[in-house]
């Protein structure tokens, strides 16, 4: 089997192109993994991902900012986005359940309009979950939880997203996700 060339650019926070190289795995399978030969620090960036052949079960992970997808193991999803504009005091539905899937929060942000204490849930209608620790915050306050392929939290499998307010206090933001 020959091998095949994929092609990676990876950009560090200040724009400089991180070098990579192919890494067969220790076991000889023939599996390759990307590694690269700079000290990364800080963020890194991927400008350009091409990837012509996946190997089933494997756990890399490759983020393709260009297309919208977000590839975990040998799956691609498509990144969803919603928004977050709550205001009453309790259980605020964002996004409705999805049959058999779990809703992955990639990224978020928001600010609150006065203080409150902000909390996210799984199925908040039915036995609510707490997915997410509760975030005191103090008026105008606010957080950004960037892109995390990983995710920040998830709902329980066909479950909705719900976020929990202490007080009526408006909270506006968006959110990514995926349907995993």
């Amino acid at each position: 089997m020959a091998i095949q060339t994929k092609t990676i650019t990876l950009r560090d926070v200040l724009g400089e192109a991180v070098p990579l190289k192919a890494v067969e795995t220790a076991d000889g399978s023939g599996v390759y993994a990307l590694a690269t030969t700079a000290v990364i620090s800080g963020d890194v960036i991927v400008d350009a991902v091409a990837i012509d052949q996946a190997t089933p079960g494997d756990t890399n992970r490759v983020v393709s900012e260009q297309s919208g997808t977000v590839w975990i193991d040998d799956t691609e999803y498509t990144v969803k986005r919603g928004i977050i504009s709550e205001s009453a005091s309790g259980q605020n539905n964002i996004l409705a359940a999805v049959a058999s899937k779990s809703i992955r929060v990639l990224s978020y942000n928001f600010v609150v309009a006065d203080d409150v204490v902000v909390t996210f849930y799984s199925d908040g209608a039915g036995t609510p979950v707490a997915i997410s620790g509760a975030k005191t915050f103090s008026a105008n306050g606010g957080m950004v939880a960037p892109r995390n392929v990983d995710g920040w939290f998830q709902t329980g499998s066909g479950k909705t997203f719900d976020v929990n307010l202490s007080a009526a206090v408006l909270v506006g933001g968006e959110f990514t996700y995926i349907e995993v």
